[in-house]
């Protein structure tokens, strides 16, 4: 039982292996013309194996090669120049007006002819030169040629040599004098002192004539063998057939001759690594089969036909063994075995497991008496027909033309549901098998026209109507005159349909995976990468396909690279998880993940390798800086307001005061020469308050159309005397600028502050350069940090040739109080202003440095979208008033300055330091307007006028405060009752102001 079970395994391997090699259907290939050119004349052997090596290409392939003509042009030896030439007039009189696709030439003396006499046969025409000599220069040739030189394998031959005779100590190499014999002498010498040098001693043919060599033959000594590689002339310059001197050569030597060619194996040598003629004739085939004009031809290296051959009644012959020799060895003249004998007759039975079962019964009755043959010949049908029985596989026998059932296997019956006496006899189309007659006969032609076919899906019925998915592979039997169908069937329903569920996953996976708005990835213990994303092959500039397989080193840069693998090596060894933040390197530039990886562990707690997953944050971190510097110059703005506030009342009380007493002592010349110096200086704080207020986004501004060029050509005559003689200032100012909308105080702000900016950037003097343009802005990382719109922009530089700076002092220039300069000769504040002016305007700022290379400050401000009426100017001289203003400040000073102030304007005045206060004087005296600050202790002042509104409806109100009315303008918009005045204020805007609100 058990050799049955080995047999039925075997044989059930092997079919499959065989199944596998099946050749494929006919093809269909463009037709194409082809010249080949031999160099001898038709009866040279080697030539006749290659034409023959082609033919069978065409056969075994089915693609036809297109029309293939030969030519044996006898060139070789060499003719004579008429020859040649009257033998070029006629191939060019044969050919006129034709055009290959491809010319071959066999051998040197066909190319040379090719290339000289031939050369207006077919011009330009790609070449391919088969056994041609090694290192040919074909640069001068207007053909493309594709050189396949003669490489006899002396060294290969040589040592399956001393495999058959061990004991050899001599070697007579054999080689002509032309220069073709020349090149595979000086090869062979090369190879042999480096594989035999000092094993073995060898004997050339040296001045001798092959005359000679004949004669001294049956004196070598039995430890000598003889190689022999070609002759086609000796020393003397005596022309020779090879086949003819190697025949003399083997009938006078004493001891054994090998070559190097296939086509001397019936010369009486043993054999050798020989060139296998038709094998190197159906790799020409192949090349012209895989040609396409206009491409470089694809040849096969030469080890495609270099193979051990040996002639089997030579080694008889010389007592050799053939088991010494590699097992994929061609023994030619080997005695047909009982395998070969009756092959026909055993594969009626059953195609291939019957020649397969023959092998291993002729191999088994090898030693066995011939008259044991036909007994075992039962036996083994026997045992075929258990394997026919018990094969896993559904295999049936009917005849080819009808479908007629004959014979099937019991797995054949489970197949399909039926009971034996139901099938036999009856056609596949009255059991229904196939969906349609059509079916069964598409499949008929397609075994008819390649003899069987391998491995082919197919969809049959049961019996009870259920539908199969298999994998068939159908032969033909000829029994008699009646073609037989033997169909082998293997059931894939269920593998098909797990194969469909699995890809239908795989591509929901896939999906997944690639939707990711991250990158993943998995690896294995190597760092090879096994799946990657869209996103991962992205970030790498390659697709996906180009990324598997890789490895970080084949991806990235080195650093990055080998800090990767070091993460992935820490991860497998600790079987943990890490998350880093890290840099990756991209096409679009080097960027910022948070990178997870984790271990992939089997069940069996093996670590396979590792997956991550990368998330960009590069967008993110831009976003943290961001808001951290708007944080923190949100948080120096409001101290900068607040500060700018405190000092705003104690300039009110200063200039307020200084006011009245000039207007009670008129006539006191000296002192309202010292009232005017205070003014002055008070009104100088007021400047650097302004300047707080604007870096904080709380200076009261009046923005008025402007065009810019006009403003700057005005500075023309102040700027060189700001900056001094030894810098050089131009202008460069467009006039079709677009007009903006900004306070014009605040453009000369810009201007003054960057002119001394430049000026104290070039000590030593140099230029600054100032320009105009308009521009279209839509770059997002110039919009996005001041959340501006794309749009129309007036561009405003200033450019000095002055120190530069480095991009650490880049990177906090327009922050408050950062300044380079030496103690006290800087605030700190001149860009943080210009830096706020422009934010304020809705505007962009940035700057271009480098040390010693100058810098460049580019101010954007928005296109005017429409204009604005200008603001009229305040009353110049007070008005007097007769009502009932409520004065409510907490700072006392102020309180007392806004009182003199109200009552030198002629009005009723009633102050109040709290809330509280001004509440309780609400409800008991009647009053016409409210003059309150807004920054104050229990109730702030819009809180505080809200409930004064409500003791008394209709009460007019003033607002008073160092920050302006825009704090204002989102809760009282369209309030008239509601009005505003800026500290520090004069009596003129306070009388103006008042005489608004009361209308």
């Amino acid at each position: 039982m058990k050799p049955t079970l080995f047999l039925l395994g075997t044989l059930l391997s092997l079919l499959w292996a065989a199944a596998a090699y099946a050749a494929p259907l006919p093809g269909s290939a463009p037709q194409k013309r082809i010249l080949v050119l031999y160099s001898y004349n038709y009866n040279l052997p080697a030539q006749q194996d290659i034409a023959e090596g082609l033919e069978t290409v065409s056969k075994s392939s089915h693609i036809p090669l297109g029309n293939v003509l030969h030519e044996y042009l006898d060139v070789a030896p060499p003719r004579s120049a008429t020859q040649n030439q009257e033998l070029r007039r006629l191939l060019l009189s044969k050919y006129a007006g034709q055009h290959f696709d491809l010319v071959v030439t066999v051998y040197d003396q066909a190319l040379d002819f090719l290339l000289n006499e031939g050369k207006d046969l077919s011009p330009g025409t790609p070449c391919i030169a088969l056994f041609c000599l090694p290192n040919r220069d074909f640069s001068h040739s207007d053909r493309q040629i594709t050189a396949s030189p003669i490489s006899y394998d002396c060294a290969g031959t040589l040592k399956l040599a001393l495999k058959l005779f061990p004991k050899t100590k001599r070697v007579l190499f054999v080689a002509g004098n032309s220069r073709t014999n020349q090149a595979v002498e000086q090869r062979a010498r090369a190879e042999f002192d480096r594989l035999f040098a000092g094993k073995l001693n060898f004997e050339y043919l040296g001045e001798r004539s092959i005359d000679e060599l004949v004669q001294q033959l049956p004196k070598l000594s039995q430890d000598t063998i003889i190689l022999y590689s070609i002759v086609t002339a000796d020393r003397t310059g005596k022309i020779f057939v090879p086949r003819d001197v190697l025949q003399r050569i083997v009938a006078a030597a004493p001891v054994p001759t090998f070559g190097v060619t296939s086509a001397y194996l019936d010369t009486g040598i043993l054999g050798g690594s020989v060139i296998d003629f038709q094998a190197a004739g159906a790799v020409l085939g192949r090349a012209i089969v895989a040609f396409e004009p206009g491409r470089q031809v694809a040849l096969e290296p030469n080890s495609a036909f270099i193979k051990p051959m040996f002639n089997w009644d030579q080694l008889t012959r010389w007592g050799a063994s053939a088991s010494a020799l590699p097992q994929e060895t061609v023994l030619l003249n080997r005695p047909m075995t009982l395998w070969h004998r009756y092959r026909v007759e055993l594969s009626a039975l059953l195609a291939v497991i019957v020649m397969l079962s023959l092998s291993v019964t002729a191999l088994a009755l090898q030693n066995r008496r011939i008259a044991h043959a036909e007994r075992q010949a039962k036996d083994s049908a026997r045992r075929f027909r258990a394997v026919f029985d018990h094969s896993p596989l559904a295999i049936g026998i009917g005849e080819l033309a009808s479908g007629k059932l004959l014979e099937v296997n019991d797995s054949w019956l489970s197949l399909f549901g039926y009971q034996r006496q139901e099938v036999l006899g009856r056609t596949t189309t009255e059991l229904n098998l196939y969906p349609s007659p059509e079916v069964r006969d598409g499949m008929v032609t397609a075994i008819r026209i390649t003899g069987k076919v391998v491995n082919r899906d197919l969809r049959l019925t049961r019996k009870d109507g259920n539908v199969l998915d298999l994998l068939y592979s159908a032969d033909i039997l000829q029994q008699g005159e009646s073609p037989h169908l033997m169909v082998m069937l293997a059931d894939v329903t269920e593998q098909k349909r797990h194969a469909e569920a699995t890809e239908r996953l795989q591509l929901r996976q896939r999906s997944i995976l690639d939707n990711l708005p991250m990158m993943a990835w998995l690896k294995d213990t190597e760092g090879r990468l096994e799946m990657v994303n869209a996103a991962y092959a992205e970030s790498c500039g390659r697709n996906v396909e180009e990324c598997l397989g890789k490895t970080d080193l084949d991806l990235f840069p080195d650093t990055l690279a080998e800090k990767y693998m070091a993460d992935d090596r820490e991860v497998c060894a600790s079987g943990l998880s890490v998350q880093v933040e890290e840099q990756i390197a991209t096409p679009r530039g080097t960027r910022w993940a948070i990178t997870c990886k984790t271990p992939v562990i089997d069940r069996n707690g093996k670590v396979l390798g590792t997956t991550g997953i990368a998330l960009d944050i590069t967008e993110h971190r831009k976003l943290e800086e961001q808001l951290r510097q708007a944080q923190k110059m949100e948080s120096v703005g409001r101290l900068a307001g607040g500060v700018a506030h405190d000092f705003n009342n104690k300039l009110s009380v200063i200039l307020g005061y200084a006011e009245l007493i000039k207007l009670q002592y008129p006539a006191a010349q000296k002192l309202q020469e010292q009232l005017d110096a205070i003014q002055q200086a008070a009104e100088h704080s007021r400047d650097i308050t302004a300047q707080l207020l604007t870096f904080s986004r709380k200076q009261l501004i009046r923005p008025q159309p402007m065009n810019l060029s006009a403003a700057l050509q005005a500075t023309q005559k102040t700027l060189p005397r700001l900056i001094g003689e030894d810098i050089t200032l131009s202008y460069q100012l467009s006039d079709q600028l677009w007009r903006v909308l900004i306070d014009p105080i605040q453009l000369d702000q810009i201007v003054m502050n960057l002119a001394v900016n430049a000026r104290d950037a070039m000590p030593q003097g140099g230029s600054l350069r100032i320009s105009t343009d308009n521009v279209r802005v839509e770059d997002p990382d110039l919009l996005e940090p001041f959340e501006a719109p794309p749009g129309d922009y007036v561009r405003m530089v200033f450019s000095d040739t002055g120190t530069g700076m480095t991009g650490e002092v880049r990177r906090h220039i327009f922050e408050p109080f950062f300044t380079t300069k030496e103690t006290g000769k800087g605030t700190g504040l001149g860009l943080a202003t210009i830096y706020g002016i422009v934010v304020q305007n809705h505007g962009l700022i940035t700057v271009e440095s480098e040390p010693d290379r100058g810098t460049s400050f580019l101010i954007f401000l928005p296109r005017e979208a429409e204009a604005l009426t200008q603001a009229p100017e305040p009353a110049a001289l007070p008005l007097p008033g007769k009502e009932t203003i409520l004065v409510v400040e907490d700072d006392p000073e102020v309180l007392r300055l806004a009182e003199s102030m109200l009552k030198v304007l002629g009005y009723t005045v009633h102050t109040a330091t709290t809330p509280g206060q001004a509440l309780a004087l609400c409800g008991s005296l009647p009053i016409d307007l409210v003059l309150s600050d807004i920054v104050m202790p229990e109730l702030n002042g819009r809180e505080l006028v809200e409930r004064i509104q409500v003791l008394r409806p209709g009460t007019k109100v003033v607002f008073m405060s160092g920050y302006p009315a825009s704090e204002l303008s989102e809760r009282y918009q369209g309030n008239q009752e509601v009005h505003f005045i800026a500290k520090p204020f004069n009596l003129a805007s306070l009388s103006e102001k008042v005489k608004e609100a009361l209308g």
